[in-house]
Parts: C-alpha cells; sequence; structure tokens
C-alpha cells in the first residue's frame, strides 16, 4: 500500500514524463544508444583504427567478456558504492551552506574523487609504474567526470549501460 502512495505522490508531483525519465528500463536503453551513437561517432571521425587517447584494454584484445565485467564492476565500484559514500561525505562536511549549494559542491567533490581514484586505479594497476599522461586525461575527463556528471543527471542504469555497451562498441568498431 505504502508503494502505491509513494508511486501516486511521485506521478502527481512529477508527471508521467519524469517518471518515465528516470526508469531504469528507459535508463539502460539511452545508455546503450548514447554508446553507439559516441562510437560510431569516433568511427566516422577518425577509421576504423583505435585512436591513440583510447586506452587499449578498451581493444577486442582482451575479449567482449572482460569488457562487460569491465564496465558492471567499475561502474559498480565507482557510482554505486563511492559516488554515494564521497557525496553523502561532503554533504555532511559543507552544513554551513544552502542546501542547494550543499548538493552542488557535494557532487561536484564526489565526481572529483571517483575520477581520481579511478585514474589511480587503472594506472598504478594496469601500466607497470610508468604514467602515460594523455590516458591520464582520458581517464579522468570521460569516465571520471563525465560518466559521474552523467551519474547525477541520468541515473546508475544509464552510466552502467552505456559504459557496458562502450565495452562492446569498441572491438566491433575498431581494429
Amino acid at each position: 500500500m505504502s508503494s502505491l502512495l509513494l508511486g501516486a505522490w511521485c506521478l502527481r508531483w512529477l508527471s508521467v514524463g519524469s517518471l518515465l525519465k528516470h526508469t531504469p528500463v528507459i535508463q539502460i536503453a539511452i545508455g546503450v544508444l548514447t554508446a553507439v551513437a559516441v562510437t560510431v561517432t569516433i568511427r566516422a571521425l577518425v577509421g576504423d583504427s583505435l585512436p591513440d587517447f583510447i586506452p587499449a584494454e578498451e581493444s577486442s584484445k582482451p575479449g567482449f567478456l572482460y569488457g562487460m565485467v569491465a564496465g558492471y564492476g567499475e561502474e559498480v565500484l565507482f557510482r554505486i558504492l563511492l559516488m554515494p559514500l564521497f557525496f553523502f561525505g561532503a554533504y555532511e562536511l559543507l552544513k554551513a551552506r544552502g542546501h542547494t549549494q550543499r548538493v552542488f559542491l557535494s557532487a561536484i567533490a564526489a565526481i572529483f574523487l571517483t575520477a581520481v581514484l579511478f585514474v589511480l586505479l587503472h594506472e598504478l594497476g594496469e601500466t607497470d609504474g610508468t604514467i602515460v599522461w594523455k590516458l591520464v586525461a582520458t581517464r579522468f575527463i570521460v569516465p571520471g567526470v563525465v560518466m559521474g556528471s552523467l551519474y547525477f543527471l541520468f541515473g546508475p542504469g544509464f552510466v552502467i549501460a552505456m559504459h557496458s555497451s562502450m565495452h562492446i562498441m569498441i572491438p566491433l568498431l575498431f581494429n
């Protein structure tokens, strides 16, 4: 009964369009379509060779299963576990600010911290101690800042579906 009441309240205040936008099925569909659009656009711009700003582990060499696991695993770790932890931690630290400012600054802090951790995990774990700066920039900006922002804008289903779909599309479109 409480679920029905909550659903009715959300429908009244948020509208059908807003509710549909935030359902997991819609998030997943839009995430997959976004991944397809991005990879097809990159392919159209640079051809069938994997651009050097895209890390080699994105290629078909590791295999599709590895790519899917990386997409799911990284997103669960960074977006489902760490992002809310950093967000609510920052929100608590910013008690002197107004609610809107606390939310905005907490989101920025969570995005930045998870982006830094994403880069450290990949750079320390995959490059034998050698830092490849163009990959640091790519990893910080795309999976870190861009996908972290998309998490807050569209939800976790979108980001998980997009990331996993990218791991399928890149090997299909590039050598």
